[in-house]
């Protein structure tokens, strides 16, 4: 059973090897550039600003909580007029 299951390891090992070293199965020998065309990186700058608004949009929404605790009552308990 364990000669089995290291035989089927030693294969998918083996295909992986094939898969991620040589050219395609289909005969294309170019790389697999993951759908990067572009010849000058915008990946940095896109993800700066991406980084930027999540942190406008994170204090805007830590001030919007903040303002609205503060109108909260002190206490929540109940009074003789609310009985």
């Amino acid at each position: 059973m364990i000669a089995v299951l290291l035989g089927a390891l030693a294969n998918a090992l083996a295909r992986w090897d094939y898969l991620s070293a040589g050219p395609s199965p289909a005969g294309n020998d170019q790389p697999n550039n993951f759908g990067d065309t572009l010849s000058s990186g915008v990946a940095g700058p896109i993800a700066g600003v991406v980084i930027l608004l999540l942190g406008i949009a994170t204090v805007l929404l830590i001030r919007n909580m903040n303002s609205r605790l503060r109108r909260l009552p002190k206490s929540f308990d109940k009074t003789d007029e609310q009985k």
